[in-house]
């Protein structure tokens, strides 16, 4: 009876030897076909990831830049005709075109004397409104349509302060052909607006570490700013004279360093133009070479579909 036991655990154990065996070399069958079709399948597989990396390579640089477009635009609110003397005094000793903001709810004889005094030196003009109604565009629609009969330069750009900024009031503006706009942003953004309106930030300096921060800000931003010195502020002595000289002579530091460029308002506005022109190309074209190569992607991962396929068959 012994003997019959040992003799079929022996058979067991070589049902079990024989079995592993086969199983082991199907195993090592099917990870050689694998490693096969792997290898096969291998130059389709690089190319589908080289495209994805490519893919990304170029979406990010979409949003990259380097800081050509970092500028400071100089404005002043005048309070009267005379702060325009002022302006041009404080300006003597720099090369820099400054902005004139002509506040449009102010008396239209002191407004027009503004305005003038303003052409005479060939400084860009920015309407604006210490408020915005009806009445203020109606002013500011005035004065554009002076200023184009003088043929004077003046881009279709309003000065919207931001208690005033609202969907309607912009509206408003586009209706009127202002397809410009100098408004606040937390972000201190520039570029085209959901309404399709241009736009760039602007900032009031108040004090002397304003601008400088105002100067860094614009830098690290890489975007222009309209940084705007109210003459209310030194009537009422939160700023004087050497306030202004200060920031000229940082700007000027900054730009000889080449951190940061000095852009009239027009000047401004045209290197937006041309940054969102070159921005929308790069998007279309971006978008044309995605759509390419998704088909591209399709087509390999068909032929990788098809390589392990083969493997069921």
């Amino acid at each position: 009876m012994k003997r019959i036991y040992g003799i079929i655990i022996a058979i067991g154990v070589c049902v079990l030897c024989v079995c592993t065996f086969f199983a082991f070399r199907s195993q090592r069958q099917n990870q050689n076909e694998l490693n096969n079709l792997e290898k096969e399948a291998a130059p389709y597989q690089n190319e589908i990831n080289n495209i994805y990396s490519e893919l990304q390579s170029r979406k990010q640089k979409l949003g990259t830049s380097d800081n050509s477009n970092a500028g400071a635009t100089l404005a002043f609110v005048p309070a009267s005709a005379d702060d325009i003397d002022t302006i041009k005094e404080l300006m003597t000793d720099y090369d820099f075109t400054p902005t004139i903001i002509a506040d449009c709810s102010i008396d239209t004889k002191e407004l027009n004397s503004i305005i003038k005094k303003s052409q005479n030196n060939n400084y860009d003009i920015l309407l604006s409104g210490m408020t915005f109604d009806d009445e203020v565009l109606a002013s500011a629609i005035k004065v554009r349509n002076n200023l184009a009969r003088d043929n004077y330069n003046l881009k279709d750009t309003f000065f919207l302060r931001h208690t005033y900024d609202t969907d309607e009031a912009r509206k408003s503006l586009l209706d009127n052909d202002y397809s410009h706009l100098v408004c606040y942003n937390e972000t201190f953004a520039s570029g085209t607006a959901s309404n399709g309106m241009l736009y760039i930030s602007y900032s009031f300096i108040r004090s002397s570490n304003a601008f400088t921060n105002l100067i860094n800000q614009a830098i690290s931003t890489n975007t222009d700013a309209v940084m705007i010195f109210d003459f209310a502020d030194m009537e009422d002595g939160t700023i004087d004279e050497s306030t202004i000289t200060g920031f000229l002579e940082e700007l000027s530091s900054k730009i000889g360093e080449g951190s940061i460029n000095s852009y009239t308002l027009s000047q401004a506005f045209e290197s937006l133009e041309n940054e969102e022109t070159l921005s929308q190309i790069a998007n279309e074209e971006y978008e044309q070479y995605k759509t390419e190569q998704e088909s591209r992607i399709a087509e390999l991962e068909s032929k990788v579909h098809e390589i392990y396929g083969s493997r069921k068959k």
